[in-house]
């Protein structure tokens, strides 16, 4: 009869099935061993059905759907002792293993017991039990796993003990396509604040989470506005290339700021198969100090007396000022007195080292000078790491008192009546000060007569009285001289009188010389 092909797939795709009458004290149809029943070499202890004993164990394996492992697809391989007493329980043990490259699907394995032989217990429990017919539905099995059945029997009378165990499975042509779910992840690292002059690190990190690989990644960021890298430029892009499944790779990127400011970062990448991915924004606020200096001094001193400049250096901004260094110009004609909060002299100024200065903290020191007159100058200036210098200048008036000596001599004394006597007047500032407008009047006296005068102004005789126009200014330790010459007319003692006054000197000094004449 010719089948059909229908018939024919409906062959190749059935259960096989195997029934191994396999048993403990002799095989279950000795047409297997090549022998006919009741021959004499069937069921011993070097039986070719694949019986064997050792250590008083008795085993049996079997291969199907072939008597070759190399080409079946189960193996089933039985233990239990060789001789055992009536009454007295013992294990018989089943193990089946799949001998094929692929999965066996719904192994049954079906283990019948004589009627010599009671069915105490099962490791595992049978699926179902009729009589002495045990079944145990095993289900799948992996490419070269094993599966062991453990029975627990009792013989119940004395003989032959005989235990058939047959096994049947589905064979299955699997093709298992591998689905993958790759998935790109980047993320992005950098500090919350930094300075204006900091370098401001960043770090790139892209990874792929799911399964399967990512070809071709690239990695981009496009700074904000303001942030450049340190060669300059606005962004950056990193060939990653291949990321298996689980790998990450890392990148940084060192990054500085042009201005203060909040400057909010993220990086995107990409791979084949239109695969993106963004990183969550890094904020990163940039921060400068700012010094500012204040400074006071007094308005006007007197000469030679000390002038204290009080200084305060502020910082104004929003980051700390880092070192700061604050220093005071020594005035010009000055000398530097003292100095509070550490300043010391050096060189041309007073420098102090005031440390750190968070934002908006204050330091005051204060300096003292003394000068000899004029104008005390000093310009204050502050520095700190990345901030711009600051500074103010502060002038203090130097007031000086005019203090004014007035002396006459007289060169001759006695005079001989007829000859000339010289009056030498001079006056002298012993003061800080200049005096201005300082004026001189000679009084003769009765027994003398003008001869002639001269000296730092011009005089001019009246009424026994010689008044020398004023001296505009005679300045602090200057001095200033006048001449008047007389002749006496009688023999006497003489009084010669002069008189001063100056702008400063408003209610006037005098002095007298007294000349005896012969």
């Amino acid at each position: 009869m010719k089948r059909s092909g229908k018939g024919l797939m409906f062959l190749f795709g059935m259960v096989f099935v195997l029934v191994g009458a396999l048993a403990l004290s002799g095989c279950a149809s000795c047409s297997t061993c090549g022998k006919k029943p009741g021959a004499a070499t069937c069921g011993t202890k070097k039986s070719s059905c694949g019986v064997s004993s050792s250590n008083g164990m008795l085993h049996n394996s079997m291969t199907v759907p072939t008597r070759e492992r190399s080409s079946s697809i189960l193996a089933i391989d039985k233990s239990a002792p060789e001789f055992v007493r009536v009454g007295v329980p013992y294990e018989c043990a089943i193990t089946v293993t799949n001998l094929a490259c692929y999965a066996v699907e719904d192994v049954v394995l079906t283990n019948k017991l004589s009627d010599k032989l009671k069915l105490v217990s099962s490791d595992p429990k049978a699926s179902s039990q009729e009589g002495g017919v045990m079944t145990w539905n095993l289900g799948t099995f992996a490419p070269g796993e094993s599966k062991v059945v453990k029975t627990m029997v009792t013989p119940l009378s004395a003989g032959d003990l005989q235990c058939c165990t047959s096994v049947t499975y589905k064979q299955v042509a699997c093709l298992t396509p591998q689905a993958i779910s790759p998935e790109l992840k980047v993320a992005l690292e950098g500090p919350a604040e930094a300075g204006l002059c900091d370098t401001i690190p960043l770090k790139v990190t892209v990874s792929n989470t799911g399964t399967g690989a990512l070809t071709n990644v690239v990695v981009n960021q496009a700074l904000p506005e303001g942030l450049v890298t340190q060669d300059g430029k606005g962004s950056v892009a990193f060939k990653v290339g291949t990321l298996n499944s689980g790998e990450s790779k890392s990148y940084n990127v060192n990054t500085k700021a042009q201005k203060t400011g909040s400057f909010s970062n993220s990086a995107k990448a990409s791979a084949d198969g239109d695969v993106t991915a963004s990183s969550s924004s890094v904020t990163t606020s940039v921060k400068q100090a700012a010094l500012k200096v204040e400074q006071s001094c007094p308005k006007d001193i007197y000469a030679g007396r000390n002038a204290e400049f009080k200084i305060t250096v502020t910082n104004t901004g929003d980051a700390v000022a880092q070192g700061t260094v604050l220093k005071s110009e020594i005035p010009s004609g000055a000398s530097f007195v003292r100095a509070s909060e550490g300043g010391s002299k050096s060189g041309g100024n007073v420098v102090w080292n005031l440390g750190n200065l968070n934002p908006k903290q204050s330091a005051s020191v204060s300096v003292t000078y003394k000068g000899g007159g004029g104008t005390l100058s000093s310009a204050a200036s502050a520095n700190a790491a990345c901030c711009n210098a600051a500074q103010e200048a502060c002038a203090a008036e130097v007031k000086g008192i005019a203090a004014i000596l007035l002396e006459v001599i007289d060169v001759e004394d006695p005079v001989e009546v007829g000859n000339a006597e010289t009056y030498i007047i001079s006056v002298t500032n012993q003061g800080s000060a200049a005096d201005t407008g300082v004026r001189v009047v000679a009084k003769l006296g009765e027994k003398y007569e003008f001869v002639s005068s001269s000296g730092a102004t011009k005089g001019e005789y009246a009424a026994g009285d010689v008044t020398f126009a004023p001296l505009a200014s005679l300045g602090a330790k200057e001095k200033a001289t006048w001449q008047v010459v007389a002749k006496p007319k009688e023999a006497g003692e003489n009084i010669f009188t002069v008189s001063l006054k100056s702008d400063q000197l408003k209610t006037g000094v005098g002095e007298t010389e007294a000349t005896t004449s012969y």
